[in-house]
């Protein structure tokens, strides 16, 4: 169980043995015990037996002492779950020599402030320090055998380092717990770890506890610089002794609160000691952690998957009066109020969803809850109306209320940032590098042509014709440009077939102009200005921008094109940057106001008026 995710990727188990059946026993116990939609998730796991992690001499001592304390594994590799001897007896073995002076020396100093000696730790003050180490953990109320003099414990001595593993898993753990109890907990990293969306499941668990990466302050999501990161033992450590993490590569919010201490060392360990929990000790951790026994009582990972279909997994909350007054503060902490994290909002909303019960039990006492948010009437499909708001949105008592009344409003500013991105560096990589008639050929067959959603269709198509103008002969073009109004048209999309008609230069069969402004009148409207910039005349910015309306989705589009051609019009730069300027400025849309602003800003410091923008 300890370092059950931490070593799995520095040390394999030693020769593996047979697995006898008090160990298959608990295994089958642990497994009934998991909910059958978790089961699901984790089906073909394997069980294997080893006597321990076998972690290389020349690893520091905190990674040598937290693989002989090693109860469990779960091996992402191999689907499987690896029990050690230390989890069959309860009692880890150390069964090393005692560690080299040199070894013991970093490792304390390593805990020098802790312990409060001098860092780091030389020959000279190693007896001290060790000393002060044997003393701070003989203090611990878990210390089961009988204290030594601290003066006469030799250094690094065999015995006492195995006093001090037992001691250690038991103060991490807060208890002795039985395997099968253990084996819950690695059928959680099983869970968790499961393939398919494992960043964005991990991300969305860690916004309960606030966690984020120390080195950059961003969320979160069990992955540091691109690859896979666990925490290291040395945090843990320092957890025992004194509440201080130090330099780890993970830091959860100072209000978080958490089913065990070993929770606190990692994301990881957070989600699966709080299942542990949840199926053996619910009412506990109900007192410590209430909105992680909601969550995790919700969803199995936190996909997208378990929030859409949310539902209760292991207890009907509402049942009881204790249940609730325990549970409280978890729905507080869900509708954004108190200090604690700031919860993934649609997490959050999921999870009221699921205990709608709950909720309806409490609704007296929690008061006035926040009303849907009104939003822009522009927002393309995916990003307005009814699909956005319901990410966010739960019923009491027959009544729709919302998480957080800036929650819609945040993750559309963030989607439309990233929907800007995606148009430019998603669908139209191929097209916009195509260098002959084959190449954007294929991007036509491939992409344009098998896609049967409007709006994508109309995405992919912007993207084509850029380039095929230069490739494709006129009758080629005509006949492209042609299809795809039709296609448009038969979709119940005229404003986009129009933006089709004008972007490829042919008469327009009907104005369909009038209300409302939607995210086609935006697409139809920057058509227009795009025509009129391809005109020889000149035209002034302003009547240019004007021809897009809408005061979100559209905004974006009139900053993005006035910076657009601030770079690509050295002669008129000047007059650009002060249109997109007074675009992001006058956004029609408050919570857009500064993501537009800023993208002016960044893309003025890339290139200046006058500059070198090539």
């Amino acid at each position: 169980m300890l370092a059950s995710a931490w070593l799995i990727t520095l040390a394999c188990p030693a020769q593996e043995n047979a697995v006898e059946p008090a160990v298959q026993t608990a295994f089958s116990s642990a497994w009934e015990r998991l909910p059958r939609a978790l089961r699901e998730v984790v089906d073909g796991i394997g069980l294997a037996r080893a006597e321990c992690l076998d972690v290389p001499g020349e690893a520091p001592l905190e990674y040598r002492l937290a693989g002989r304390a090693a109860h469990a594994v779960y091996d992402i590799l191999r689907h499987r779950i690896v029990v050690f001897d230390a989890g069959v007896s309860g009692t880890p073995r150390w069964s090393e020599p005692a560690p080299e002076p040199m070894a013991l020396a970093a490792f304390l100093s390593r805990m020098a402030d802790l312990l409060g000696v001098p860092a780091p730790v030389t020959e000279e003050t190693l007896g001290a320090a060790w000393q002060a180490f044997v003393a701070r953990a003989q203090a611990w109320p878990e210390w089961r055998a009988e204290p030594d003099d601290p003066s006469t414990v030799p250094l690094g001595d065999p015995r006492w380092l195995e006093q001090f593993l037992a001691a250690a898993v038991e103060r991490s753990l807060e208890g002795r717990p039985p395997l099968e109890d253990l084996l819950l907990h690695e059928l959680a990293h099983a869970v968790q770890l499961a393939p398919r969306d494992e960043s964005e499941r991990m991300r969305a668990w860690g916004t309960v506890s606030g966690w984020v990466e120390t080195a950059e302050g961003e969320a979160a999501d069990g992955y540091v610089a691109g690859a896979h990161r666990i925490e290291t033992p040395m945090v843990l450590l320092r957890l025992l002794f004194g509440d201080d993490r130090a330099a780890g590569d993970f830091a959860p919010a100072p209000a978080a609160r958490f089913a065990t201490c070993y929770a606190r060392s990692d994301l990881r360990e957070d989600y699966a000691e709080t299942v542990r929990l949840l199926a053996t000790r619910p009412a506990e951790l109900a007192a410590r952690a209430p909105t992680k026994f909601l969550v995790a009582n919700t969803i199995g990972r936190g996909a997208s998957a378990d929030r859409r279909a949310a539902r209760t997994l292991w207890i009907d909350a509402a049942r009881t009066l204790e249940w609730q007054r325990q549970l409280r503060p978890g729905i507080e902490h869900l509708l954004g109020r108190g200090d604690g994290p700031a919860i993934d909002p649609e997490l959050a909303a999921a999870v009221l969803r699921a205990h709608r019960p709950l909720v309806e039990a409490l609704a007296s006492e929690l008061g006035a809850l926040p009303q849907p948010a009104a939003l822009p009437g522009d927002l393309p499909a995916g990003l307005g109306g009814a699909q956005a708001i319901e990410r966010f949105v739960f019923e009491v008592g027959g009544r729709r209320a919302m998480v957080d009344p800036g929650a819609a409003e945040r993750w559309i500013v963030t989607a439309l940032e990233q929907s800007f991105e995606l148009i430019d560096y998603e669908l139209g990589f191929e097209a916009l590098w195509a260098r002959d008639r084959v190449e954007l050929r294929r991007y036509v067959v491939d992409e344009l042509e098998p896609t049967l959603d409007p709006w994508r269709r109309w995405q992919v198509f912007r993207f084509a014709w850029a380039d095929a103008q230069r490739v494709f002969s006129s009758a080629e073009r005509a006949a492209l440009a042609s299809r795809e109004a039709r296609f448009l048209e038969a979709a119940g999309r005229p404003r986009l077939a129009e933006a089709v008609r004008v972007e490829a230069g042919m008469p327009s069969s009907a104005d369909p102009g009038g209300s409302p402004v939607d995210a086609d009148a935006v697409e139809l409207g920057a058509a227009r200005a795009r025509r009129r910039l391809r005109d020889s005349r000149p035209v002034r910015p302003v009547e240019v921008l004007a021809e897009i309306p809408g005061p979100a989705y559209g905004a974006c589009a009139r900053v993005r094109l006035a910076v657009q051609m601030a770079q690509e019009r050295p002669d008129t730069a000047e007059v650009w940057w002060i249109a997109a300027r007074t675009s992001a400025d006058e956004v029609g849309w408050a919570p857009l106001h500064a993501s537009l602003r800023g993208l002016v800003e960044d893309a003025l410091k890339l290139a200046p008026p006058g500059g070198d923008r090539r």
